[in-house]
C-alpha cells in the first residue's frame, strides 16, 4: 500500500511529465512532429495533452478569451503534427484533426478550416463523443451559420458557400441540412434575379422540408415562378 506521501509524489511527477511534454509540443522539431504523426507513444502523449488542453479551453470565459487562447497557444501548438500526419501519408482516428477544425471554424478562419476538413471527412473522422453530428454535417452547419449572418450583412459567402453546398451530393449529412442550403442558394439567386436557378433551388428545398423542418419557401418560390411564366410568355410572343 502506498502512503499519502508516496501518491503525493506519483503526482507531481504525474504533472511534471505533463509540462515536459507540452514544452515539447511547444519548442519541438520538425523531428518530433514527424514523430507524433508516426511513432505510436508519441501520439498518445500528443492525445493527452489535446484532453487536457481541451479542458483548459472549457473553462475560460466564451469570445475575446477562447478565441485568443485557440489563435496563439492551441493551433500553434498542434498544427505542426497535423502538417507531418498529413505529409506522412498515415490514416488513423486523429482527435487533433478533429479538434483543429472545429477550432479554426469557431475563429471563423473558413477557408482553412475547410482544407483540414476535407482531409478529416474523406477519413471517416469522427466527432468528440459528447456530440450527436457527425463531422461532415458539424461543417455544413458551420458554414451555413456564417453564410447566413455574411449574407444578411450584404457580404460575398462564395467560394465557401458553393465548395460546401456541391458536396452535399456525397457527404452523408440530413436531408434539413441540405434544404437549408437549397433555400439561401435560392434566395440569393432571386436577388439576383437568376429566377430559373431561384426556382430550381427554392423547389428543392421544398421538396427536401418535412412537417418537423418545413421549408418555408412559398412566398419566395412564388416570386420566382412568376417571373419565368411572365419570361417564358414574353419569349412566345416575341
Amino acid at each position: 500500500m502506498t502512503s499519502p506521501m508516496q501518491r503525493h509524489m506519483a503526482r507531481v511527477r504525474e504533472e511534471q511529465a505533463k509540462g515536459q511534454a507540452k514544452e515539447k509540443l511547444d519548442q519541438g522539431t520538425k523531428q518530433d512532429a514527424l514523430d507524433s504523426a508516426t511513432d505510436y507513444p508519441a501520439f498518445e502523449a500528443i492525445k493527452t495533452s489535446l484532453d487536457q488542453d481541451i479542458k483548459s479551453l472549457g473553462a475560460r470565459t466564451q469570445g475575446q478569451e477562447r478565441n485568443e487562447y485557440r489563435e496563439k497557444t492551441l493551433l500553434p501548438r498542434y498544427m505542426p503534427h497535423l502538417m507531418a500526419y498529413k505529409e506522412s501519408g498515415e490514416e488513423y482516428a486523429n482527435p487533433v484533426l478533429v479538434a483543429v477544425v472545429m477550432w479554426l471554424m469557431d475563429l471563423g478562419r473558413i477557408g482553412d478550416a475547410l482544407q483540414w476538413a476535407a482531409l478529416a471527412i474523406a477519413q471517416n473522422q469522427k466527432m468528440p463523443g459528447q456530440w450527436n453530428r457527425n463531422l461532415a454535417t458539424f461543417v455544413a452547419d458551420s458554414v451555413l451559420k456564417w453564410a447566413e449572418k455574411e449574407y444578411k450583412a450584404g457580404h460575398a459567402v462564395d467560394p465557401y458557400f458553393s465548395a460546401v453546398f456541391v458536396k452535399l451530393i456525397d457527404w452523408p449529412v440530413p436531408d434539413v441540412v441540405k434544404m437549408k442550403y437549397n433555400k439561401l442558394a435560392g434566395k440569393m439567386a432571386l436577388k439576383e434575379k437568376d429566377f430559373v436557378s431561384a426556382e430550381k433551388f427554392l423547389l428543392m428545398a421544398d421538396s427536401l422540408g418535412d412537417a418537423a423542418h418545413p421549408a418555408k419557401v412559398s412566398t419566395d418560390l412564388d416570386k420566382a415562378q412568376k417571373a419565368n411564366e411572365k419570361a417564358k410568355a414574353e419569349k412566345d410572343t416575341a
